[in-house]
C-alpha cells in the first residue's frame, strides 16, 4: 500500500490543473479524470491557487484522531446505527424502549447529557 505524499498529492492536482485549460478535455473526460483520482477539481480552493503551490501541504496537515474517525460520525458511529437499526427492525424491541433505556444512565444525566428523548425516532425519520 503505497500512501500519498504531499507530493503525490501535488502531481494529481498539476494534473488537474492542466487538463482544465487542455481544450480538447471535454466536460465528460474531466469528470471522468476527478473520479480517478479521487481529487474534485475547484479552481478557488487553495490547492489549486497557483501562488500556494509550495506552501499547501494536505498530506502532512492532517490529523487522524481517534475519536473522529472511529466515534463522532466514525465508523463506531455508523455501526452503532446499523445494529439499532437491526435491533428494532428484526426483534420486538422499539426505538422508544431503546430511548427510555439509554436516558437511564446516570453518567449521561451527570454530564449534563444531550441525549433527548427522541433522538433515535429523529434520526430514522430523517433516513426515509
Amino acid at each position: 500500500l503505497d500512501l500519498h505524499t504531499d507530493s503525490s498529492f501535488r502531481e494529481m492536482a498539476d494534473l488537474l490543473l492542466l487538463h482544465d485549460r487542455d481544450p480538447t478535455m471535454t466536460k465528460k473526460k474531466f469528470g471522468k479524470l476527478q473520479q480517478v483520482l479521487g481529487l474534485k477539481y475547484d479552481k478557488d480552493t487553495l490547492l489549486f491557487q497557483p501562488d500556494l503551490k509550495d506552501l499547501v501541504q494536505p498530506i502532512s496537515c492532517t490529523i487522524w484522531d481517534w475519536m473522529h474517525v472511529l466515534v463522532s460520525h466514525g465508523q463506531a458511529d455508523v455501526e452503532l446505527g446499523l445494529f439499532v437499526h437491526k435491533m428494532v427492525s428484526e426483534t420486538r424491541i422499539s426505538i422508544k424502549q431503546l430511548e427510555d433505556f439509554v436516558l437511564q444512565f446516570e453518567g449521561l444525566r451527570q454530564s449534563g447529557g444531550k441525549f433527548n428523548r427522541n433522538f433515535l425516532t429523529s434520526r430514522l425519520k430523517k433516513r426515509r
